[in-house]
């Protein structure tokens, strides 16, 4: 399984924001404190709405390939 580099970089970010956090409070949770934001990136990045935006994206370069290149369409499949 291949490691995501945004999400790499948001627990990098986090770890960080962590100890400036901790030095200003103690009893600071940041992994508590950012559960609801995390929890919204997430959907956003990897929820329903995600998945349908991305088979849209895809759709549409299937489409500009196909046009581009109609010898390359698979036979058997409708174009359109």
């Amino acid at each position: 399984m291949q490691t995501r580099p945004e999400l790499l970089l948001l627990q990098k970010t986090m770890v960080v924001v962590e100890g400036v956090g901790r030095s200003l409070d103690p009893e600071l949770n940041m992994w508590v404190a950012a559960e609801p934001v995390v929890k919204d990136w997430m959907q956003s990045q990897f929820g329903p709405e995600a998945h349908i935006r991305g088979r849209r994206r895809r759709r549409g370069v299937r489409r500009q390939v196909r046009d581009r290149h109609p010898e390359a369409a698979r036979p058997g499949r409708a174009h359109g």
